[in-house]
């Protein structure tokens, strides 16, 4: 099928520097964005939908005892 190709669209086609996702990564560690009780809900995965490496959004995989959350940036 053929895309859209539409910058910043919320399927997949977000873009940002590096410095970009260094800022945002400091900002949601130090709670600027949102608080460290959303950060907890979002950061968790979701049993009760049967996702059980996805919070809200974000992937989460556990390495050995450090807890990793990610998002690969596909659609």
């Amino acid at each position: 099928t053929d895309r859209v190709n539409i910058k910043g669209s919320p399927a997949g086609l977000g873009y940002a520097t590096v410095k970009d996702m260094f800022q945002f990564s400091r900002a949601l560690k130090q709670n600027i964005l949102i608080t460290e009780q959303t950060k907890q809900l979002i950061f968790s995965p979701k049993e009760e939908l049967n996702a059980r490496r996805y919070g809200y959004g974000f992937q989460i995989r556990t390495i050995g005892d450090k807890k990793i959350v990610l998002h690969t940036g596909g659609i």
